[in-house]
């Protein structure tokens, strides 16, 4: 491709040169060759920088976010889509910002290198980002002691309430779902921390509301947050990974 664009401007040139030479005119043909060199070098070092914004727990459709692009401190590029496309970009360090799904800013820096196309996934649901140096609540569990996750929200346009419960007995820990228990696994345990921290980071504001609503005990400790874009769907992926629903959480 590089050498297709530069052989037609050589071609374009070289036909400007000979007709200025006729004419004499040398200060056109300074003119071309300055407009020549500028178009070669800047559509040849152009690069192309594509985002999508998704979800990558599952194939869920995500809502369009707000995606801001800066090169430095200045703003290059704002939009509402799930999918940006920024063209004609210069080498350089650029920094992209956007929104999780808990409301929380994130910045993530690229690198972009002449004649580049560059592919960029952010993650509307991401969950490493959330991690806390507290314990969870799970691993802090005494004998006969019980976390209890209590889901007031809608699932694919239904209303619905349901629970799930925790319990440590002597060693071993057990989870409760309706009429079924069973013995947890590490894996298990290690869902149950990523739910906690994840869920932390949602407001508390605007509880009251009858959508998304989440409320986490352990013992005496009462923690309630609030899904106000209802597509986290936390307690159902929750039960999916859990083996406890076959289908996703969309």
């Amino acid at each position: 491709m590089f050498f297709d664009k530069f052989s037609i401007y050589i071609v374009l040139f070289l036909s400007e040169f000979i007709y200025f030479r006729r004419k004499q005119n040398f200060m056109k043909i300074i003119f071309y060759l300055f407009v020549f060199v500028y178009i070669s070098f800047s559509k040849v070092n152009a690069s192309t920088l594509v985002i999508h914004l998704s979800q990558c727990r599952s194939e869920c459709e995500t809502e369009a976010g707000l995606i801001k692009v800066y090169k430095g401190r200045k703003l290059i590029h704002k939009s509402r889509s799930l999918k940006t496309e920024l063209k004609n970009l210069k080498a350089g360090t650029y920094y992209v910002r956007y929104n999780t799904i808990a409301e929380k800013k994130r910045e993530l820096e690229v690198v972009i290198i002449d004649n580049q196309d560059r592919q960029l996934t952010l993650c509307f649901d991401d969950f490493e980002y959330y991690k806390k140096q507290a314990p969870s609540a799970i691993d802090v569990l005494k004998d006969n002691e019980k976390i209890a996750i209590y889901y007031e929200g809608k699932f694919k346009r239904q209303k619905e309430k349901d629970s799930i419960s925790f319990v440590r007995r002597g060693a071993e820990y057990y989870m409760e779902y309706k009429n079924i228990e069973r013995k947890m696994t590490e894996v298990e345990k290690e869902i149950i921390r990523e739910f906690e921290y994840f869920l932390m980071y949602f407001s508390r504001k605007g509880f009251g509301k009858k959508k998304g609503k989440y409320i986490f005990k352990y013992n005496d400790i009462v923690v309630k947050r609030k899904d106000k874009t209802s597509k986290w769907n936390g307690f159902h992926y929750l039960l999916v990974d859990f083996g406890l629903l076959e289908t996703d959480a969309c």
